[in-house]
């Protein structure tokens, strides 16, 4: 259950800085294109959504279900 817990909280981190990483990014828009900046909000929001999968797993395995 404890690795539900970290796995958590590393992925709002990871999200936190992913979303840090856009909003620097807002001003420099001419320097970078908005797909790059939509690619990076995919990604976080994908890697945040894989991560929520495997605490669904791993509280179900702690469950046994």
């Amino acid at each position: 259950m404890l690795q539900a817990y970290i796995l958590l909280f590393r992925s709002f981190i990871r999200v936190f800085l992913y979303c840090i990483c856009v909003s620097c990014m807002f001003p420099c828009l001419q320097y970078f294109s908005f797909q790059m900046c939509s690619l990076i909000l995919f990604t976080a929001a994908t890697s945040f959504f894989n991560d929520l999968l495997a605490v669904d797993f791993i509280i179900q395995k702690f469950r046994g279900i």
